[in-house]
């Protein structure tokens, strides 16, 4: 059953269901618990690379020559890993159904016509980006040795991230090849703390992840999911004010996945809670749309940003918002990649 609530309202049941002592006092989150003033000390910056300097890997066999979007028929589809763990496709109606490649263990670009993997290039780390619809590859970047990336920029230039533990978003930027820190909030390194799952609206405009405090043991009410204008990496040191949140607790598993028209942003539970919550960026609001005893993964948005596809054990599900129960689409398929329109020509 589909449930909406403000931010204050969630608060509270999650601070009831993480509490184990009826003593306990907790208020509601804010922005302010126990977060100090943010430092201004950059991320150490990588040594400038040419990035002319390597060639484009050649597509592997699998990859190359392939044009998988120009062959579809119109239709809606979803792309997902199957039980068998190959990358395949399979249109809204089910009348379609074809493995595209094996073996995916990379990323899909947010209209899912692009591969964006990591790579080892002559002894370096490096970002590389297939084009699905070209069959070839059309960029690469080298980044420092102890970046890792979760999300990207629209226009797939700067990567967000880790570099070497938690303790802050990194965002690398490929045109300056310097990293910045995002968000710091304490003056020294934690082990405890952990910032992580960055999410980069389509828009540009936001960054999401989430922010966490091991060390209390029934959490730190600042624990949360959060928001941080993209804009401000201009002037790291205003990020901190540039932040809204928590505009949901943390939960042990989740993925954040934005809607394509930026408004929403979708989180999702896979363990513990096994919950799907919607947000609504411009109402302020949480909307819990999906609970399950199952386990629950995968999700992506249609274009038109009125519907989510997502995964229950290995079923496909489509819910349009504002309807109160799911469809199943496919039995028994894998987890749900991204979602592909091809339109009539």
């Amino acid at each position: 059953m589909k449930r909406t609530y403000t931010l204050k309202t969630l608060g509270v049941i999650f601070i009831l269901i993480s509490c184990t002592s009826p003593t306990l006092d907790i208020e509601t989150p804010t922005l302010e618990h126990s977060i100090a003033v943010a430092t201004n000390t950059p991320a150490p910056s990588p040594t400038p690379i040419e990035n002319t300097a390597t060639p484009l890997p050649s597509p592997t066999p699998e990859l190359r020559g392939r044009s998988f979007y120009n062959e579809l028929p119109p239709s809606e589809y979803l792309t997902y890993l199957s039980t068998e763990w190959d990358f395949e496709i399979i249109s809204l109606d089910t009348s379609y159904k074809g493995v595209l490649y094996e073996g995916l263990s990379e990323d899909l670009s947010h209209d899912g016509k692009r591969v964006i993997s990591r790579e080892t290039l002559d002894g370096q780390n490096a970002i590389v980006i297939f084009d699905l619809v070209k069959g070839e590859y059309i960029a690469q970047y080298m980044v420092p040795e102890c970046f890792f990336y979760y999300t990207w920029s629209p226009d797939e230039k700067s990567f967000a991230g880790s570099c070497g533990g938690g303790e802050g978003i990194i965002v690398y930027s490929t045109e300056t090849e310097e990293m910045l820190q995002l968000n710091n909030w304490v003056d020294t390194y934690d082990e405890n703390l952990d910032y992580s799952n960055p999410s980069w609206s389509p828009d540009g405009k936001w960054i999401a992840y989430i922010y966490d405090t091991f060390a209390l043991p029934h959490g730190d009410p600042a624990d949360g999911i959060y928001l941080t204008e993209a804009a401000c990496l201009e002037v790291p040191s205003t990020c901190l004010e540039r932040t809204i949140g928590p505009i949901l607790p943390p939960h042990t598993g989740y993925r954040l996945v934005w809607s394509p028209n930026s408004r929403y942003l979708s989180i999702v539970y896979p363990n513990g809670a096994r919950s799907i919550y919607i947000y609504d960026l411009q109402l302020d609001q949480a909307t819990l749309v999906a609970d399950s005893t199952e386990r629950l993964g995968g999700l992506t948005w249609a274009y038109d940003s009125t519907r989510i596809f997502f995964s229950k054990n290995d079923d496909l599900y489509m819910l349009t918002l504002g309807d109160d129960e799911p469809i199943l689409i496919q039995a028994d398929t894998g987890y749900v990649m991204s979602y592909v329109e091809i339109p009539e020509p």
